[in-house]
């Protein structure tokens, strides 16, 4: 598994550069007796764009930008904001 701190940019097709890395959503609530939860994702980013893919494949990181470029083409907006 890739190290947390592995950052990863790439350009496109369409001249668009990307940075690629782990993130980490954390879930809390209001309720104190509920636990948070932990969701890492692969994250990216391109200017005001976010996208994460999840399930993302543990060799992310190694990938070459071709790869990456259809990763970020399947990844969607975040689920829990930004």
């Amino acid at each position: 598994m890739p190290d947390d701190n592995s950052v990863r940019r790439f350009v496109s097709p369409s001249g668009r550069t990307w940075t690629a890395q782990l993130y980490v959503h954390l879930a809390v609530t209001l309720d104190p007796a509920c636990v948070p939860s932990k969701k890492t994702v692969l994250r990216f980013e391109s200017g005001q764009l976010t996208l994460d893919l999840d399930p993302w494949p543990v060799d992310w990181v190694s990938r070459s930008d071709e790869e990456l470029v259809t990763l970020v083409r399947t990844a969607q907006p975040p689920a829990y904001g930004r």
